[in-house]
């Protein structure tokens, strides 16, 4: 198991499960608390399914959730990443309220694969996508997560964010990890926000490096979470609607 750094200097102190709005300084702090910490595996290849596992455990605590609970849920695959299709729409069958938020046309995906991601965000990102993911060409997973998922093909802002938080929910954002580590080049990462003041964004991040409480600058996570441009943010939020199912 890789060592988690926390980060210690950045972070704000959590003990609650409830959303606050707090002071800290000038800045006003929007905030959900005490969100379990979910570090990437050795491989390196499941920091969506750590990402989800903190929601799981957030939101559902009385049920002991692994690392293969989620890789079910996610339609994780073996030396593959997962298309973000398979959680949320796990999510809604049970009882959340899932919102997608990416400037992305899903259906012309499903309907062309890789090349339309190529000819939409180029050729880097492209092969990334084309050497580790392949299940969004599982058409009936396709199109049950069309028919049933909140898609909103946009360019998501820090307001989505805040205003998810502020209503009790938490945030997966896409982001590109080489960016936010200050490096060259792209590799595809996904963070859990818990939190958004105005100058900053608090985040797990399940690495490498595995980083609890990680906070960063809006800049420096603009940059990384617009890659290759505005166009490619990608936000999933989730919170309960009325009583999560398990079953």
């Amino acid at each position: 198991m890789a060592q988690v750094n926390r980060d210690s200097k950045n972070s704000i102190p959590v003990d609650d499960k409830v959303c606050r709005t707090t002071t800290k300084g000038s800045y006003i702090v929007t905030l959900i608390e005490n969100v379990p910490f979910v570090p990437n595996t050795d491989d390196g290849m499941h920091c969506y399914q750590s990402s989800f596992l903190m929601l799981l455990r957030h939101f559902l605590p009385e049920r002991s959730w692994s690392m293969t609970d989620a890789e079910e849920i996610t339609d994780k695959r073996t030396d593959e990443t997962a298309w973000p299709i398979a959680g949320p729409l796990w999510l809604v069958r049970h009882g959340f309220d899932v919102r997608v938020t990416f400037d992305f046309d899903y259906r012309a995906m499903s309907n062309e694969g890789n090349t339309y991601s190529r000819r939409r965000y180029g050729d880097e990102v492209a092969d990334w996508q084309r050497q580790r993911g392949s299940n969004f060409v599982d058409n009936d997973l396709a199109k049950a997560f069309l028919a049933d998922v909140d898609i909103q093909q946009s360019v998501p802002k820090f307001s989505d964010i805040t205003d998810s938080l502020e209503r009790g929910g938490l945030a997966i954002c896409g982001v590109n990890s080489r960016r936010l580590n200050g490096e060259d080049g792209y590799v595809g990462h996904n963070v859990v926000i818990f939190g958004i003041d105005e100058t900053y964004v608090l985040l797990h991040n399940p690495g490498p490096p595995p980083i609890e409480g990680q906070r960063v600058s809006r800049g420096d996570f603009a940059a990384a979470w617009s890659h290759p441009d505005d166009s490619g943010r990608y936000l999933m939020t989730v919170r309960p609607a009325g009583e999560p199912r398990m079953s």
